[in-house]
């Protein structure tokens, strides 16, 4: 299985979500239901520079999923204990659409045309990995296929267990954006998003939902969950965006 990073201690891992559990469910909206994002979350200073502590030695490619521990999927059944293979269960839902919504199953999606590009890929913790090679379907042959309303301005991303993260529109319907299940010429492991993962390389790879399964079109912005709890609203690595007011 393809390694983005060092191994992990227990430690890590628990310290990172026990920052989590501090403003869990107080702060976390439920991804359900819509918010209109017309000012600054309110946020927890110190619990910010307690979660930024403990995010930054976690490394992203670890928690940007929801419990820290990478195992979300596997400890839902979504796949089995190889790590490989798929449930018959997941399914990746377009909502907000001109018409009903798209439902896609994971054959379906390995039936579509596959783009393989090689990106450089940037971290909020201050890494790069260049010249990754990643395979799946582009994100633009999705859309070719859905009725995306003209009215949508940004989409809402979620993914197991409640995690979302936000885009502008523009931004998520770029060419060289794919829905991945292979880095650098393997199968992505559980930790890394298996069975399928967003990939937008040009922002911060937190906005790179892993284990995806959901996107929804909206007429307005709408903050995920690390942009809720400190993080830009963006993530542009280039203009160093990673928290509120940079």
């Amino acid at each position: 299985m393809h390694d983005f990073g060092e191994v992990l201690t227990d430690a890590d891992v628990d310290g990172l979500v026990a920052v989590l559990k501090r403003f869990k469910p107080a702060k976390f909206a439920d991804p359900a239901v819509p918010v209109t994002f017309t000012a600054k979350p309110a946020v927890d200073d110190a619990l910010i520079a307690e979660g930024k502590k403990a995010y930054t030695r976690l490394g992203c490619d670890k928690c940007h999923g929801a419990s820290g521990k990478g195992d979300g999927p596997a400890a839902k059944g979504l796949v089995k204990a190889d790590g490989k293979t798929p449930e018959t269960t997941y399914d990746l839902t377009f909502s907000g659409l001109g018409g009903p919504d798209r439902v896609f199953h994971l054959d379906d999606i390995r039936a579509m045309e596959t783009t393989s590009l090689t990106y450089d890929i940037h971290c909020v913790t201050k890494w790069s990995k260049l010249d990754t090679t990643g395979e799946g379907v582009a994100v633009v042959d999705f859309a070719s296929t859905l009725d995306v309303p003209s009215s949508a301005t940004h989409v809402l991303m979620t993914a197991e267990q409640g995690f979302t993260a936000n885009l502008p529109i523009e931004d998520f319907l770029r060419p060289e954006n794919l829905f991945a299940w292979r880095f650098d010429g393997e199968d992505l492991d559980i930790e890394h998003g298996w069975p399928l993962r967003l990939v937008v390389p040009h922002l911060y790879f937190w906005k790179s939902v892993k284990w995806i399964r959901g996107v929804r079109f909206q007429d307005h912005d709408e903050p995920g969950f690390w942009e809720r709890n400190g993080y830009h609203m963006y993530g542009d690595p280039f203009e160093e965006q990673r928290y509120w007011g940079d």
